[in-house]
């Protein structure tokens, strides 16, 4: 489950990808598709303004990220991240739920 700022966010690391030569057009559209049809559940952003909004306050980060913070908060779910300094900060602040480096997580 993510919230649906998800979309945008992975189309402009698509286009960052290719305009640093990462990855080519062909290959962006295709992990693009691949995006679409993924099982994510996308979940609306506006009632986790304010949530989220506190969360960057408190934290010090941008609520971009928050934002995702957020959603677990409301979910009552783990929160699974890759940013290592979100995570420092969520472990250190006491954040109510859960929240574990994605590198804790088991390959598949």
């Amino acid at each position: 489950m993510a919230p649906d700022l998800l979309i945008p966010e992975c189309a402009n690391i698509l286009w960052k990808k290719v305009r640093r030569k990462e990855l080519t057009e062909r290959e962006a559209l295709l992990a693009a598709r691949l995006l679409e049809r993924a099982d994510i559940q996308l979940e609306p952003m506006r009632h986790l303004l304010e949530p989220a909004a506190r969360l960057a306050i408190a934290l010090d980060h941008p609520a971009y990220d928050c934002i995702y913070l957020a959603l677990a908060e409301a979910m009552t779910c783990d929160f699974v991240t890759a940013d290592e300094a979100l995570y420092r900060k969520a472990q250190s602040a006491g954040i109510k739920v859960s929240v574990r480096p994605l590198s804790s997580l088991p390959p598949n």
